[in-house]
């Protein structure tokens, strides 16, 4: 029995979090409720400076740009590394990352 809980929570997890796994979180669209729940070590007060960063600064064109965002570090940039993206408004790479999916 244990073995089919296991299956079903693992599926329900799975199915829940496919957004930020799966496609990914835009660094140049995501709302403070999806950079929080999305990326891993980013509580509310960082996803907050995400956005703030963002409106200052205009769009993000590499995710390694995260960095320059206060409390952000690089060890938030790698263990969050597969799920960010940089996308314009059509969902298209950023200016600058044409050839780089993730980047």
């Amino acid at each position: 029995m244990k073995s089919l809980f296991h299956t079903v929570t693992a599926a329900a997890v799975l199915l829940l979090s496919g957004h930020a796994w799966g496609e990914g979180v835009n660094l140049n669209s995501a709302s403070v409720e999806e950079l929080d729940k999305g990326l891993r070590g980013v509580g509310r007060g960082r996803a907050m400076a995400i956005v703030e960063y963002r409106d200052q600064h205009g769009p993000f064109t590499t995710i390694e740009e995260i960095t320059k965002v206060r409390g952000i570090g690089r060890a938030t940039l790698e263990i969050n590394r597969e799920r960010l993206r940089v996308q314009d408004d059509e969902g298209e790479p950023a200016e600058g990352v044409a050839d780089a999916p993730h980047d």
